[in-house]
């Protein structure tokens, strides 16, 4: 009898196939074009997680806002719900695979994305913990796909900070 292979399992495969098999990885990290039926590999648009701090300072311009009111805890629904939605615009820039990506394999997003220092950089720019970062990814990911209202203005808000 086998064991039941442990989330923290997975986790290890994932970072093991990430790191010696690369190419295996990238055919798990594809997403089928309904359109063409062809696969596509999801890459993301930027990796110099020093720009996010540059996205942040356009973000605030746009939205009208000082940047330390994004700073910390907030109370304010309307500047929960922007930050919100600049973190899934960072998404999309740096990690637009988690999106699309498949409940088995989740496990390889979320090590690669605390493993490249995309939760850390985050959470440094917008002065919260890392913690509280990995949460607001998580809510995202639901948002994205139950609400339409969130998802176009995050895909609105990426066109503006991609140009």
């Amino acid at each position: 009898m086998y064991p039941i292979p442990q989330t923290t399992d997975y986790r290890l495969i994932g970072k093991l196939l990430l790191i010696k098999m690369p190419e295996v990885a990238e055919d798990l990290l594809t997403k089928h074009n309904n359109e063409t039926r062809e696969m596509e590999v999801v890459k993301p648009l930027e990796t110099d997680h020093a720009k996010i701090f540059l996205y942040f300072i356009q973000f605030c311009r746009l939205k009208q806002k000082e940047p330390t009111q994004f700073f910390g805890y907030l109370r304010e629904k309307i500047l929960i719900d922007a930050r919100m939605e600049f973190v899934a615009a960072l998404l999309h820039i740096y990690s637009p695979i988690v999106f699309v990506a498949t409940k088995e394999f989740m496990f390889l997003y979320r090590s690669s994305m605390a493993e490249m220092g995309l939760i850390k950089s985050i959470s440094n720019v917008l002065n919260v913990r890392q913690g509280s970062v990995s949460k607001m990814v998580r809510k995202i990911i639901v948002r994205e796909k139950a609400y339409e209202d969130f998802r176009e203005n995050v895909n609105d808000l990426f066109k503006q900070l991609s140009k």
